[in-house]
């Protein structure tokens, strides 16, 4: 009864019939764009990728924000996307705006 009378004021969320079961409504509600992201990693290089090994959520923040800044503990030479063991942990320079040093930011 509540979300029948949140979705009556939120004109941006629909409910359908879930194309994959029919009979089986579903709530279609519009993606999130924050407007900055904001989080730590252990390194970040010379091109402006920063490792986040297995936190994978941080990609996906990093992809639906305006603007992604983030700080990091050290600074590795060169280019972690070319490093086959690391490259699929890395978050290309592209999903970020700024990366700037915090040493013990992660304290």
């Amino acid at each position: 009864m509540i979300m029948a009378a949140v979705i009556a004021r939120r004109d941006d969320w629909k409910v359908i019939d879930n194309p994959l079961r029919p009979g089986d409504p579903i709530l279609i509600v519009p993606a999130l764009r924050p407007d900055v992201a904001l989080f730590h990693a252990r390194w970040a290089d010379d091109a402006g990728n920063v490792w986040i090994g297995r936190r994978k959520e941080l990609a996906t923040i990093a992809h639906a924000a305006e603007n992604c800044f983030v700080t990091y503990e050290e600074k590795r030479p060169g280019d972690m996307l070319e490093d086959e063991l690391l490259a699929p942990g890395v978050l290309s320079s592209v999903y970020i705006t700024a990366v700037a040093p915090a040493p013990r930011g992660a304290w």
